[in-house]
């Protein structure tokens, strides 16, 4: 974009970048832009010209050519409607990025969402951004730079439903673990389930259908009462959990007597 004034739709006007020329877009008769073309990375001359005279500017005009921001892993790759704290893989990360979700419209193919927030850009290599409230749905995830169009690749981040779940069966078993425990809620359009036992490391579940799930319970050292929770991910489980007993287990020695007339 450039600044200036009596710009005006007739003028014939030009932007160069380095040695390669371009044709000016007019906006306003204060507003031009110009698409930069392709060139390998790096600082090059920029020049305004109108009529193919050069305009004059009181300092050396610039434009730099960085390499394209990538972005390869996403974690986790599916959240809640409510927000969720995401780290980006990839290559590239500059200071001063910010994390913008976008949703395309089924029916169209146009933009129905668009929300931008700060990154925070922990190397060249890896960055944390935070998810806003979205709706339910699948979205594109882009690293750009604030006041440019410029963009990184894209990776798709799911946004699902709240889990709810209302009744545990059995809700209690023995502390050596190991039960099955069938988890009856709301589970849609989820794909994959964490279980977690109180403060214990989660473990994967498994979905049985949109109203049900399986969990298995871990090993404890005593008889307990926890509260268990679901998720989509390791930073995300149910609010409200529901109460699971862990108690001691039966051991059977000997049977007296062993025979019977």
């Amino acid at each position: 974009t450039v600044l200036g004034l009596g710009f005006d739709a007739g003028m014939q006007l030009q932007c160069r970048f380095g040695v390669h020329e371009v044709p000016v877009l007019f906006q306003s008769s204060s507003i031009v832009t110009c698409v930069s073309p392709s060139q390998s990375e790096g600082l090059v001359p920029f020049t305004f010209l109108h009529d193919d005279i050069p305009f004059s500017f009181s300092d050396e005009l610039g434009f730099l050519y960085q390499p394209r921001i990538l972005l390869q892993e996403l974690h986790p790759a599916v959240g809640s409607i409510r927000g969720s704290r995401l780290r980006l893989v990839g290559a590239n990360f500059i200071p001063e990025l910010q994390c913008n979700f976008t949703m395309l419209d089924g029916k169209e193919g146009a933009l129905s969402r668009l929300s931008r927030h700060a990154a925070i850009v922990l190397s060249s290599t890896l960055l944390q951004c935070t998810a806003p409230t979205l709706s339910p749905g699948t979205y594109d995830l882009l690293v750009v730079e604030p006041n440019s169009s410029w963009t990184s690749s894209s990776i798709s981040y799911q946004v699902l439903p709240d889990i709810v779940v209302s009744s545990l069966q059995p809700s209690c078993g023995p502390v050596a673990g190991g039960s099955t425990v069938t988890v009856t809620g709301t589970f849609m359009d989820a794909q994959a389930l964490l279980c977690r036992f109180s403060s214990i490391n989660s473990t994967p579940g498994t979905i049985v259908s949109a109203a049900s799930a399986l969990c298995v319970t871990p090993m404890m050292n005593k008889p307990t009462t926890v509260s268990l929770e679901v998720g989509f991910n390791t930073d995300e489980f149910t609010s409200v959990g529901l109460p699971f007993r862990f108690e001691d287990g039966v051991s059977v020695w000997q049977m007296r007597p062993s025979s019977a007339l």
